[in-house]
């Protein structure tokens, strides 16, 4: 999908055969997504995982499923993050706070945008944070036992 106006098209589309869905609006900023586990203590947030896009098409092109998840020159993984220890820390604030929040245990995916004014927008969590190829890169350690 190359632009919002095909994007709404298909977005009718899919409406009217399922009645209902989830539909995430344009954020403009850099994506983020951060495991939180508990611990005895509280949750603990790891270091943040900073997801680029490349390749654009122009302004209005959209960051789907393929692009992001699946093989591809298209999204690259920047662990730590380029931001400052500052602007990482606080992504693992708001991370816990939301994994806190919802009243989640053991472990979830906190999907967040780092906004060009600062904010911090939590635009997804995940529960169970082993349903895609980076799954690998952001799963809690296993024991070995």
């Amino acid at each position: 999908m190359t632009d919002r106006s095909a994007g709404a098209g298909i977005l009718e589309g899919v409406v009217s055969r399922y009645g209902r869905v989830v539909v995430q609006p344009w954020i403009t900023g850099v994506e983020m997504t951060t495991i939180v586990m508990q611990g005895p203590s509280g949750p603990v947030a790891s270091i943040p995982l900073q997801i680029e896009l490349r390749n654009s098409l122009g302004e209005n092109d959209i960051f789907d499923y393929r692009r992001k998840y699946l093989a591809s020159n298209d999204s690259h993984y920047y662990c730590p993050p380029a931001q400052d220890m500052a602007v990482i820390k606080e992504i693992q604030r708001v991370s816990e706070r939301a994994f806190s929040l919802l009243g989640l245990r053991d472990f979830a995916r906190i999907d967040s945008w780092l906004r060009p004014d600062g904010e911090i927008l939590v635009s997804e969590i995940i529960p169970s944070a082993a349903w895609n190829r980076i799954a690998s890169y952001l799963s809690p350690p296993r024991s070995l036992a």
